[in-house]
């Protein structure tokens, strides 16, 4: 079971986390914390997707381009 951190903060990722933040309605923003330390934003419930076998998540930017996470890499997800 996923941790909750703190108001808003989960730690210990898992797809149904990321999932559940991607479909809640009405969406809320929130970001991933990578194990680099870097934050990555999701602004959107159509601008990310959690590939359904769980290990990787795609994040489309504004210019049309996209990345790829694995979530295995991602320490903490942040709610707004």
């Amino acid at each position: 079971m996923p941790r909750r951190g703190g108001l808003g903060k989960f730690t210990h990722m898992t797809r149904q986390v990321i999932q559940k933040a991607i479909t809640h309605k009405p969406f809320r923003r929130f970001s991933v914390r990578l194990t680099d330390g870097e934050l990555v934003e999701i602004k959107g419930e159509h601008t990310a997707a959690v590939h359904p076998k769980g290990k990787t998540m795609i994040i489309f930017d504004d210019e049309g381009g996209y990345r790829i996470l694995d979530i295995g890499l991602i320490t903490e997800l942040q709610t707004a």
